[in-house]
């Protein structure tokens, strides 16, 4: 069946303030009769996008220079139109973020590859993404989802059901809690200075460490917490933190390989056990 597209090239969108939020500079569109149909597309592919996102000093939130407000009448019709087109393809895309609630520099992701697929009331998700190199390595999301049966809302995400999936080879949690607040608690704070609590957990959902998906070869999913507990004096001169990784002892797989047909034995590097110890310091 013969597919017509057209294609476009160098589409900005700018914002109130004239800085351009959203950069397009290549985006080809397919269409079919049944995506006609639906006032859609078969395909949309959009090549090297650049997204920017923002958070304002008053809390609202801005993509692509366009206010945001999840819930809203206007987001959930473009939810709505998002979840019906047949295939949605984003190569080499970057996203910025930048908050003025908080006192860090903006964050930007690089490479963003996304493909989202819709049939009927079934979602695929896949978004691949490179962080800075200090932030931690290229990282993966997928989702196997289902909207409910005779669901007149396509993009009422929040009602859907299924699966997630998330690959983390490295995430530095200390440059993500300059973006957001992951749980510190202050447990007393007085003349003798400040004791605090900082956990953090986090979860590697189910993988396989081969392509062909060997079942022997499967890490079932596991949660990590660790954790510090931390005193600053008043002056700011001392330090002390005692911290934990791995406290529940969690016994995991950092990655297999299958050596069973050329010398008997699968190769396993197993994770890090529980490992403890204290820090302390002294400010001049």
């Amino acid at each position: 069946m013969l597919v017509p597209s057209f294609e476009l090239e160098d589409v900005a969108l700018l914002d109130a303030d004239g800085r351009t939020a959203l950069q397009l500079p290549r985006v080809v569109v397919a269409l079919s009769p049944r995506s006609l149909l639906r006032m859609g597309f078969e395909q949309l592919y959009i090549e090297r996008p650049a997204l920017d996102i923002r958070r304002a000093a008053d809390g609202k939130l801005f993509i692509a220079g366009l206010p945001f407000t999840p819930g809203g009448a206007s987001d959930g019709g473009a939810a709505d139109w998002l979840f019906s087109q047949g295939e949605v393809v984003v190569r080499g895309g970057t996203v910025h973020w930048s908050d003025a609630l908080h006192p860090a520099p903006p964050l930007a992701l690089d490479a963003v590859d996304i493909v989202l697929r819709n049939r009927g009331w079934r979602h695929s998700l896949r978004l691949d993404a490179t962080p800075p190199p200090d932030w931690g390595e290229r990282f993966t999301l997928m989702g196997q989802l289902r909207e409910p049966l005779l669901s007149v809302h396509a993009g009422a995400w929040e009602r859907w059901s299924g699966q997630l999936y998330a690959m983390f080879p490295r995430v530095d949690v200390a440059q993500l809690r300059q973006h957001a607040d992951l749980g510190d608690i202050t447990l007393a704070r007085g003349s003798f200075g400040t004791i605090s609590l900082h956990p953090a957990l986090s979860y590697q959902s189910s993988q396989y460490f081969e392509v062909i998906n060997e079942p022997i070869l499967q890490q079932k999913g596991y949660a990590l917490l660790d954790a510090h507990l931390d005193y600053e004096s008043a002056d700011g001169h001392v330090t002390a933190s005692a911290w934990v990784k791995n406290a529940a002892q969690q016994f995991y797989f950092t990655s297999r390989v299958d050596l069973l047909a050329g010398f008997g034995f699968i190769y396993n590097h197993i994770g890090n056990p529980r490992t403890y110890g204290i820090t302390l310091g002294y400010k001049i």
